[in-house]
């Protein structure tokens, strides 16, 4: 299973680019070449608590303010309800639970 997963954007606005830098210090010119390349904007690994915590609060920014954005895990795409359960699951497997992933 691909644990590498992240959010991608369709185009470039300097409000964006703000936002990213709120979750990652990273120049703007670095985050519009990642936006034209078809790149992630922010990325980690999903098994790690905190990655699936700030896309969440990315993309739901992001929805409210009308930003075309969308969570990857690898190269597929992952409804905002999966999201939330992998963020469900990596808490109760940091409070010491067995979970298996997907």
């Amino acid at each position: 299973m691909c644990r590498k997963a992240g959010i991608k954007a369709d185009r470039f606005t300097a409000a964006l680019a703000k936002a990213v830098r709120g979750y990652e210090e990273v120049p703007i010119s670095e985050i519009k070449r990642r936006i034209e390349a078809g790149e992630f904007i922010l990325q980690g690994n999903i098994t790690d608590g905190e990655v699936p915590k700030d896309c969440f609060r990315f993309m739901a920014s992001s929805r409210r303010k009308g930003w075309n954005v969308s969570f990857m895990r690898g190269t597929s795409l992952v409804r905002c309800s999966i999201l939330k359960i992998f963020w469900s699951r990596t808490k109760k497997q940091r409070n010491g639970q067995n979970i298996s992933w997907i």
